[in-house]
Protein backbone atom coordinates (compact mmCIF):
# COMPACT_ATOMS: atom_id res chain seq x y z
CA UNK A 1 0.00 0.00 0.00
CA UNK A 2 1.47 3.76 -0.82
CA UNK A 3 1.07 5.78 2.18
CA UNK A 4 0.62 9.60 0.78
CA UNK A 5 1.15 11.90 3.81
CA UNK A 6 -0.45 15.34 3.26
CA UNK A 7 -2.20 17.13 0.23
CA UNK A 8 1.31 18.92 -0.82
CA UNK A 9 2.16 14.88 -1.82
CA UNK A 10 -1.11 15.32 -4.18
CA UNK A 11 0.62 17.66 -6.70
CA UNK A 12 3.07 15.43 -8.20
CA UNK A 13 1.00 11.77 -7.92
CA UNK A 14 1.01 10.06 -10.94
CA UNK A 15 -1.38 7.22 -11.36
CA UNK A 16 -0.81 4.32 -12.42
CA UNK A 17 -1.07 4.29 -15.69
CA UNK A 18 -3.19 6.99 -16.16
CA UNK A 19 -6.04 5.49 -14.08
CA UNK A 20 -8.04 7.37 -11.53
CA UNK A 21 -9.31 5.99 -8.34
CA UNK A 22 -11.67 4.63 -5.88
CA UNK A 23 -11.99 6.63 -3.64
CA UNK A 24 -13.60 6.46 0.45
CA UNK A 25 -13.38 8.87 3.27
CA UNK A 26 -13.13 8.50 7.22
CA UNK A 27 -11.81 8.04 9.96
CA UNK A 28 -11.45 4.38 10.20
CA UNK A 29 -10.80 4.32 14.07
CA UNK A 30 -10.22 0.87 14.72
CA UNK A 31 -10.63 -0.59 11.34
CA UNK A 32 -13.39 -2.53 12.70
CA UNK A 33 -16.11 -5.02 10.79
CA UNK A 34 -18.10 -2.12 9.68
CA UNK A 35 -15.17 -0.47 8.06
CA UNK A 36 -14.05 -3.47 6.78
CA UNK A 37 -17.99 -3.96 4.66
CA UNK A 38 -16.95 -0.69 3.02
CA UNK A 39 -13.90 -1.33 1.84
CA UNK A 40 -14.42 -4.04 0.41
CA UNK A 41 -17.29 -2.57 -1.61
CA UNK A 42 -14.49 -0.27 -1.98
CA UNK A 43 -12.50 -2.87 -3.54
CA UNK A 44 -14.77 -4.86 -5.63
CA UNK A 45 -15.97 -1.36 -7.25
CA UNK A 46 -12.43 -0.46 -8.06
CA UNK A 47 -11.44 -4.30 -9.45
CA UNK A 48 -14.50 -3.50 -11.38
CA UNK A 49 -13.76 -0.53 -12.72
CA UNK A 50 -10.04 -1.37 -12.89
CA UNK A 51 -9.27 1.21 -11.03
CA UNK A 52 -6.86 2.48 -7.62
CA UNK A 53 -8.32 1.96 -4.34
CA UNK A 54 -7.96 4.43 -2.17
CA UNK A 55 -8.86 5.88 1.53
CA UNK A 56 -8.85 9.32 3.06
CA UNK A 57 -8.28 9.79 6.56
CA UNK A 58 -7.66 12.60 9.08
CA UNK A 59 -4.51 13.43 11.55
CA UNK A 60 -5.16 14.24 13.59
CA UNK A 61 -9.31 12.95 13.78
CA UNK A 62 -11.67 15.54 13.60
CA UNK A 63 -12.79 15.67 16.97
CA UNK A 64 -8.75 15.60 18.35
CA UNK A 65 -8.69 19.10 16.63
CA UNK A 66 -12.34 20.38 17.09
CA UNK A 67 -12.68 19.22 20.68
CA UNK A 68 -9.36 19.01 22.27
CA UNK A 69 -9.66 17.23 25.75
CA UNK A 70 -13.24 16.21 25.32
CA UNK A 71 -12.66 14.15 22.21
CA UNK A 72 -13.29 10.39 21.98
CA UNK A 73 -10.25 8.61 23.36
CA UNK A 74 -9.92 6.66 20.15
CA UNK A 75 -8.75 2.90 19.29
CA UNK A 76 -5.99 3.37 17.61
CA UNK A 77 -2.80 5.19 16.70
CA UNK A 78 -2.13 6.04 13.26
CA UNK A 79 0.70 3.64 12.57
CA UNK A 80 -1.55 0.60 13.61
CA UNK A 81 -4.41 2.30 11.44
CA UNK A 82 -1.78 2.62 8.43
CA UNK A 83 -0.81 -1.49 9.13
CA UNK A 84 -4.88 -2.67 9.52
CA UNK A 85 -5.95 -0.48 6.42
CA UNK A 86 -2.45 -2.44 4.63
CA UNK A 87 -4.00 -5.28 5.97
CA UNK A 88 -7.07 -5.15 3.81
CA UNK A 89 -5.00 -4.76 0.65
CA UNK A 90 -6.07 -1.06 -0.21
CA UNK A 91 -3.97 0.27 -3.06
CA UNK A 92 -3.29 4.11 -1.28
CA UNK A 93 -4.41 5.38 1.92
CA UNK A 94 -4.04 9.68 1.72
CA UNK A 95 -3.10 10.92 5.37
CA UNK A 96 -4.36 14.67 5.38
CA UNK A 97 -3.32 17.10 8.31
CA UNK A 98 -6.59 18.41 10.01
CA UNK A 99 -5.88 21.57 11.15
CA UNK A 100 -7.94 25.40 11.23
CA UNK A 101 -7.40 26.04 7.66
CA UNK A 102 -8.22 22.61 6.67
CA UNK A 103 -11.27 22.59 9.05
CA UNK A 104 -12.70 25.71 6.93
CA UNK A 105 -12.55 24.25 3.49
CA UNK A 106 -15.88 24.09 2.20
CA UNK A 107 -17.63 20.71 0.40
CA UNK A 108 -17.04 22.31 -2.67
CA UNK A 109 -13.63 22.92 -2.59
CA UNK A 110 -13.21 19.86 -0.99
CA UNK A 111 -14.55 18.25 -3.88
CA UNK A 112 -12.25 19.83 -5.91
CA UNK A 113 -9.31 19.63 -4.89
CA UNK A 114 -8.52 16.85 -3.43
CA UNK A 115 -10.75 14.07 -5.14
CA UNK A 116 -10.42 15.70 -8.24
CA UNK A 117 -7.20 17.30 -9.05
CA UNK A 118 -5.85 15.04 -6.45
CA UNK A 119 -7.20 11.66 -6.74
CA UNK A 120 -8.52 11.69 -10.41
CA UNK A 121 -11.88 9.72 -8.36
CA UNK A 122 -13.76 8.27 -10.90
CA UNK A 123 -16.17 6.86 -8.00
CA UNK A 124 -16.99 7.72 -4.36
CA UNK A 125 -17.70 5.08 -1.93
CA UNK A 126 -18.81 6.42 2.11
CA UNK A 127 -20.93 5.17 4.80
CA UNK A 128 -24.15 5.91 6.18
CA UNK A 129 -23.32 8.90 8.50
CA UNK A 130 -20.88 10.40 6.13
CA UNK A 131 -20.35 14.40 6.49
CA UNK A 132 -17.28 16.33 5.60
CA UNK A 133 -16.44 20.19 4.67
CA UNK A 134 -16.71 22.99 7.07
CA UNK A 135 -18.82 22.21 9.92
CA UNK A 136 -19.91 19.15 8.20
CA UNK A 137 -21.83 21.00 5.58
CA UNK A 138 -21.65 18.40 2.87
CA UNK A 139 -23.58 15.19 2.67
CA UNK A 140 -24.10 12.46 0.30
CA UNK A 141 -26.84 14.67 -1.61
CA UNK A 142 -23.19 17.32 -2.20
CA UNK A 143 -21.09 14.48 -3.58
CA UNK A 144 -24.25 12.95 -6.23
CA UNK A 145 -24.54 16.36 -7.25
CA UNK A 146 -21.11 17.53 -7.64
CA UNK A 147 -20.52 13.86 -8.96
CA UNK A 148 -22.88 14.19 -11.90
CA UNK A 149 -21.08 18.02 -13.11
CA UNK A 150 -17.49 16.56 -12.60
CA UNK A 151 -17.67 13.40 -13.78
CA UNK A 152 -17.85 10.67 -10.65
CA UNK A 153 -20.50 8.34 -9.57
CA UNK A 154 -21.38 8.04 -5.75
CA UNK A 155 -22.84 5.22 -3.59
CA UNK A 156 -23.45 4.99 -0.33
CA UNK A 157 -22.71 1.80 1.90
CA UNK A 158 -25.16 0.15 3.72
CA UNK A 159 -25.39 0.18 7.71
CA UNK A 160 -23.70 -2.85 9.20
CA UNK A 161 -24.96 -4.41 12.20
CA UNK A 162 -24.17 -7.19 14.43
CA UNK A 163 -27.16 -8.85 17.13
CA UNK A 164 -29.02 -5.91 15.41
CA UNK A 165 -27.39 -3.08 16.65
CA UNK A 166 -25.16 -0.73 14.28
CA UNK A 167 -20.97 -1.40 14.53
CA UNK A 168 -19.16 1.45 15.37
CA UNK A 169 -16.36 2.65 16.96
CA UNK A 170 -17.91 4.24 19.92
CA UNK A 171 -19.56 0.46 20.69
CA UNK A 172 -16.15 -0.92 20.90
CA UNK A 173 -14.98 1.75 22.85
CA UNK A 174 -18.36 0.82 25.06
CA UNK A 175 -17.49 -2.68 25.10
CA UNK A 176 -13.72 -2.39 25.97
CA UNK A 177 -14.33 0.26 29.24
CA UNK A 178 -16.96 -2.24 30.22
CA UNK A 179 -14.01 -5.37 30.25
CA UNK A 180 -16.32 -6.74 27.29
CA UNK A 181 -13.05 -8.16 25.15
CA UNK A 182 -14.60 -10.82 23.83
CA UNK A 183 -17.61 -8.52 22.64
CA UNK A 184 -14.74 -6.02 21.19
CA UNK A 185 -12.98 -8.70 19.56
CA UNK A 186 -16.17 -10.03 17.57
CA UNK A 187 -17.04 -6.11 16.65
CA UNK A 188 -13.48 -5.47 15.48
CA UNK A 189 -12.63 -9.00 13.71
CA UNK A 190 -10.05 -9.20 15.37
CA UNK A 191 -8.64 -9.00 19.26
CA UNK A 192 -8.33 -5.26 20.45
CA UNK A 193 -4.35 -4.31 20.08
CA UNK A 194 -1.79 -1.40 21.18
CA UNK A 195 1.71 -1.63 20.24
CA UNK A 196 4.94 0.40 20.93
CA UNK A 197 8.37 0.13 21.51
CA UNK A 198 9.59 -1.03 25.04
CA UNK A 199 11.68 0.99 27.34
CA UNK A 200 13.64 0.89 30.41
CA UNK A 201 11.21 1.26 33.57
CA UNK A 202 12.41 1.62 37.12
CA UNK A 203 12.97 -2.88 37.56
CA UNK A 204 10.61 -2.83 40.53
CA UNK A 205 9.00 -5.94 38.51
CA UNK A 206 11.73 -7.76 38.15
CA UNK A 207 12.28 -7.08 42.22
CA UNK A 208 8.83 -8.84 42.69
CA UNK A 209 9.57 -11.76 40.71
CA UNK A 210 7.80 -10.77 37.62
CA UNK A 211 9.44 -8.71 35.19
CA UNK A 212 7.99 -6.80 32.71
CA UNK A 213 8.12 -4.52 29.52
CA UNK A 214 7.52 -1.28 29.62
CA UNK A 215 5.54 0.47 27.03
CA UNK A 216 5.02 4.20 27.52
CA UNK A 217 1.27 5.31 26.24
CA UNK A 218 2.50 9.23 26.29
CA UNK A 219 -0.27 10.97 25.64
CA UNK A 220 -2.09 8.52 24.42
CA UNK A 221 -5.27 7.22 26.18
CA UNK A 222 -6.46 3.44 26.19
CA UNK A 223 -10.50 2.71 26.47
CA UNK A 224 -9.30 0.35 29.14
CA UNK A 225 -7.67 -0.31 32.42
CA UNK A 226 -6.94 -3.61 34.73
CA UNK A 227 -5.19 -6.72 33.74
CA UNK A 228 -5.57 -8.62 31.28
CA UNK A 229 -4.52 -11.79 29.49
CA UNK A 230 -2.89 -11.04 26.24
CA UNK A 231 -0.84 -12.60 23.60
CA UNK A 232 2.26 -10.35 22.62
CA UNK A 233 4.16 -10.59 18.78
CA UNK A 234 7.82 -10.22 19.18
CA UNK A 235 9.28 -7.89 15.82
CA UNK A 236 12.84 -9.36 15.82
CA UNK A 237 15.93 -8.06 14.11
CA UNK A 238 14.81 -10.56 11.02
CA UNK A 239 11.28 -9.39 10.71
CA UNK A 240 9.68 -12.51 11.76
CA UNK A 241 7.22 -12.45 14.07
CA UNK A 242 7.08 -14.60 17.80
CA UNK A 243 3.27 -15.22 19.57
CA UNK A 244 3.94 -15.12 23.31
CA UNK A 245 1.33 -15.10 25.97
CA UNK A 246 1.33 -13.44 29.27
CA UNK A 247 -0.38 -10.85 31.28
CA UNK A 248 -0.77 -7.31 31.00
CA UNK A 249 -1.93 -4.17 33.19
CA UNK A 250 -3.05 -0.97 31.48
CA UNK A 251 -3.09 2.03 34.27
CA UNK A 252 -1.19 4.01 36.38
CA UNK A 253 -0.13 1.36 38.92
CA UNK A 254 -0.98 3.26 42.49
CA UNK A 255 0.00 0.77 44.55
CA UNK A 256 3.76 1.66 43.41
CA UNK A 257 3.05 5.40 43.57
CA UNK A 258 2.20 4.81 47.43
CA UNK A 259 5.26 2.77 48.47
CA UNK A 260 7.50 4.84 46.32
CA UNK A 261 6.45 8.40 46.63
CA UNK A 262 6.05 9.10 42.70
CA UNK A 263 3.19 10.32 41.08
CA UNK A 264 2.08 8.65 37.62
CA UNK A 265 0.15 11.34 35.90
CA UNK A 266 0.38 8.90 32.73
CA UNK A 267 -1.00 5.56 31.90
CA UNK A 268 1.16 2.96 31.25
CA UNK A 269 1.05 -0.37 29.41
CA UNK A 270 3.62 -3.32 31.37
CA UNK A 271 3.57 -6.58 30.11
CA UNK A 272 4.96 -9.94 31.78
CA UNK A 273 5.75 -12.73 29.24
CA UNK A 274 4.95 -16.48 30.50
CA UNK A 275 7.61 -18.31 28.54
CA UNK A 276 10.14 -16.11 27.19
CA UNK A 277 13.62 -15.63 28.07
CA UNK A 278 15.75 -12.58 26.57
CA UNK A 279 15.89 -8.74 25.92
CA UNK A 280 13.31 -7.07 25.41
CA UNK A 281 14.38 -3.21 25.61
CA UNK A 282 13.68 -1.32 22.25
CA UNK A 283 11.84 -4.57 20.59
CA UNK A 284 8.36 -3.08 19.13
CA UNK A 285 5.45 -5.28 20.56
CA UNK A 286 1.89 -5.73 19.19
CA UNK A 287 0.02 -6.97 22.51
CA UNK A 288 -3.23 -8.19 21.99
CA UNK A 289 -5.79 -7.89 24.98
CA UNK A 290 -8.08 -10.76 25.48
CA UNK A 291 -9.90 -11.46 28.61
CA UNK A 292 -9.77 -8.78 31.70
CA UNK A 293 -8.79 -10.34 34.93
CA UNK A 294 -9.66 -7.90 37.55
CA UNK A 295 -9.61 -4.18 37.81
CA UNK A 296 -6.51 -2.36 38.43
CA UNK A 297 -6.54 -2.10 42.81
CA UNK A 298 -4.71 0.06 45.16
CA UNK A 299 -2.87 -2.38 47.40
CA UNK A 300 -1.62 -1.51 51.29
CA UNK A 301 1.99 -3.18 50.56
CA UNK A 302 4.42 -4.41 47.92
CA UNK A 303 4.20 -7.43 49.75
CA UNK A 304 0.54 -8.17 48.72
CA UNK A 305 0.68 -6.50 45.55
CA UNK A 306 3.10 -9.23 44.66
CA UNK A 307 0.88 -11.82 45.98
CA UNK A 308 -2.00 -10.45 43.42
CA UNK A 309 0.75 -10.19 40.54
CA UNK A 310 0.99 -14.27 41.26
CA UNK A 311 -2.51 -14.54 41.25
CA UNK A 312 -2.87 -13.03 38.16
CA UNK A 313 -0.17 -15.07 36.19
CA UNK A 314 -2.12 -18.50 37.83
CA UNK A 315 -5.60 -17.37 36.51
CA UNK A 316 -3.88 -16.56 33.10
CA UNK A 317 -2.36 -19.86 33.06
CA UNK A 318 -5.63 -21.46 33.90
CA UNK A 319 -7.29 -18.94 31.01
CA UNK A 320 -4.90 -20.05 27.96
CA UNK A 321 -5.31 -23.21 29.01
Amino acid sequence: MEFIRGLTSLNGLKHQGGRGSVVTIGNFDGVHKGHQAVIAQLLARAKQKDLISTVIVFEPQPLEFLRSGGEPIRLMSLRDKVNALSAQHVDQLLCIKFDKAFSQICPRDFIHTVLCRGLSAQHVVVGDDFQFGRNREGRYETLVREGASLGFSVEQSATFEHDGERVSSTRIRRALLDGQMAEATTLLGRPYAVSGRVVHGEKLARRLGRPTANIPLGRKRLPLRGVYTVTVSVDDASQSQNLYCGVANVGVRPTVNEQTGHVEKEARLEVHLLDYQGDLYRRRLRVELLHKLRDEKKFESLDQLQAAIEDDVQQAKVWFQ
